[in-house]
């Protein structure tokens, strides 16, 4: 993209595209107390937009800056500015994501406090660059970043595992099935939390008269998809014994078809010899969770875990928009604040895609106009990847 068509066709187009309290939350999170060499709330995301959306290093923003004579200021001050806006970009994420409905609703969680845990694997630039492992939390019920840590990507201490996030006494930690091992969800529970987490076929379980578990023989009293069930559980770690719930449901067809596509074509790439009980278990869903049955009743227990899959994806989108592969930035600050705003960029983006593919292509909003997705009275979003990777081509 072209910088003088960032500064000046496109730029009216991105600014209504943000959410109408832009510039107040600028002030309000602090990234903006004082003008000096950049004059206004609007300049400064210009700036920022150059660096994060077209991948110029922040001298040749500063540079370009100057050139468009939007502000004379040096590379040094812009890191400092980004690193001042990481709050703000979040709020205006958040913003965002309450335009898309994309939190869980109320009645699904209750005063249950949930935490998303998750890591990515993130590259430097370049054929000798080195690779990391980016781990977060996210807390559900407002989307804020709460723990942040870059590792190396191999390693002794390095892995995926609820031991190395802080837990607090009474919140829940939820991850995908790197994360569905004995050892974290003990600490979770030794910490005072509670724990979801998807669980491996492999998942060392027993019943109330310490017999082992055969999953496969629960799993075979789901009949048919949509079925779900429940069973007491318990785990053993270091002589202690822990009393969970084991969560399943029937998947539908074509979901089913899916996973065992995966599961085949994964024992060919490693040229394992593949069980037909395997097979057999990717027709079901298993999560395993220790919160109590009356704070989160089966039905809610499976909905919230769909939700963490949600927001995998968005997160999958995200590399894909904004090549959030790589992480340029070591100090902890700038690149937290970096990250917000490469979401911010990608949530604009998809925000965008929808109304080209929805309404008349000219790309503006005339002004005093309601926007096309206020005018039909509803929210209109890429449905797949697969669609937005499509849209984005062809805006190329």
């Amino acid at each position: 993209m072209d910088t003088r068509y960032l500064l000046e066709g496109c730029w009216k187009y991105v600014l209504r595209l943000l959410p109408a309290e832009w510039e107040t939350l600028a002030r309000e999170t602090k990234a903006v107390e004082r003008f000096r060499e950049i004059p206004s709330v609007e300049v400064l995301l210009q700036l920022l937009f150059m660096h994060l959306g077209l991948g110029y290093s922040l001298r040749e923003t500063a540079a370009r800056g100057q050139i468009g004579n939007l502000a004379d200021v040096s590379d040094v001050a812009l890191l400092k500015r980004l690193r001042k806006a990481g709050n703000y970009f979040r709020q205006l994420c958040l913003a965002l994501l309450r335009e898309q409905q994309r939190q869980p609703p109320d009645f699904m969680t209750g005063e249950l406090p949930v935490r998303l845990v998750d890591a990515t694997h993130v590259k430097e630039p370049g054929k000798t660059g080195s690779s990391w492992r980016m781990h977060v939390a996210i807390r559900l019920s407002d989307l804020e970043c709460d723990y942040f840590e870059v590792t190396p990507a191999t390693g002794k201490g390095t892995g995926e595992t609820f031991t190395r996030i802080p837990i607090q006494p009474g919140e829940c930690i939820m991850g995908d099935r790197a994360y569905g091992r004995v050892a974290g969800l003990a600490y979770v529970q030794n910490c005072g939390g509670f724990s979801v987490a998807r669980i491996a076929s492999n998942f060392p379980m027993e019943d109330a008269q310490g017999k082992r578990i055969e999953l496969l023989d629960y799993m075979r009293t789901l009949k048919k998809p949509g079925d779900c069930k429940e069973w007491p559980v318990f785990i053993r770690h270091e002589g202690q014994v822990i009393p969970d719930r084991l969560c399943a449901v029937y998947k539908s067809q074509d979901a089913v078809d899916r996973a065992s596509r995966k599961v085949v074509g994964r024992s060919k790439r490693k040229r394992q010899k593949l069980s037909p009980d395997t097979i057999e278990l990717a027709r079901f869903m298993m999560i395993f969770t220790t919160v109590p049955e009356d704070r989160l009743p089966l039905e809610n227990a499976l909905e919230l875990y769909r939700f963490r899959w949600q927001i995998e994806l968005l997160f999958k989108r995200f590399k894909s928009l904004a090549q959030l592969g790589h992480l340029p930035k070591t100090e902890k600050e700038s690149a937290k604040a970096w990250l917000y705003g490469k979401m911010l960029i990608c949530l604009l983006t998809e925000k965008a895609i929808a109304r080209a593919k929805s309404f008349s292509p000219w790309g503006l909003v005339v002004p005093g106009q309601a926007a096309p997705e206020q005018v039909a009275g509803v929210q209109i979003y890429a449905s797949s990847v697969a669609e937005l990777d499509n849209a984005i081509s062809v805006a190329r």
